[in-house]
């Protein structure tokens, strides 16, 4: 079944479906914890080709990261797993599918302090990158 999220939320306005609750927080719904697992989605821009730009810094053991990056013309998706073992985070990316022939943006994880680092490397300038992360916390 579809979550019906409201059309004009205020500010901590919640929705629960199943056993997640939805929270808005201005600009987007954010998941809340539900026993150690949670979900978000981040939306982040970047406007230049730069190398390891930083589009998540999330303090956790395992995460799942499906990105989808736009660049106006061109989309492709594609998911990542990562496993953080005290300093040492393995990862590895499957599933890319994209609408050209190139990929958008190349992918690297590292972390800092218990956090999993998601980094890209875009091949166009205005590429806006949305996360979707599953992760979890112990």
């Amino acid at each position: 079944m579809a979550i019906q999220f409201p059309s004009s939320p205020a500010v901590n306005d919640t929705v629960t479906s199943g056993s997640t609750t939805w929270t808005w927080n201005g600009s987007s719904w954010e998941a809340t914890e539900l026993d150690n697992v949670f979900f978000d989605l981040v939306t982040v821009s970047l406007t230049t080709t730069s190398a390891n730009q930083q589009l998540d810094s999330t303090e956790a053991t395992a995460i799942k990261f499906m990105v989808r990056a736009d660049d106006g013309s061109n989309a492709d998706a594609t998911e990542i797993m990562a496993l953080l073992d005290g300093t040492t985070v393995n990862f590895v990316e499957y599933g890319r599918v994209g609408t050209s022939g190139t990929d958008l943006a190349e992918y690297s994880v590292d972390q800092s302090s218990g956090s999993i680092i998601l980094r890209a490397t875009p091949a166009s300038a205005n590429t806006t990158f949305h996360i979707s992360k599953t992760l979890i916390k112990a």
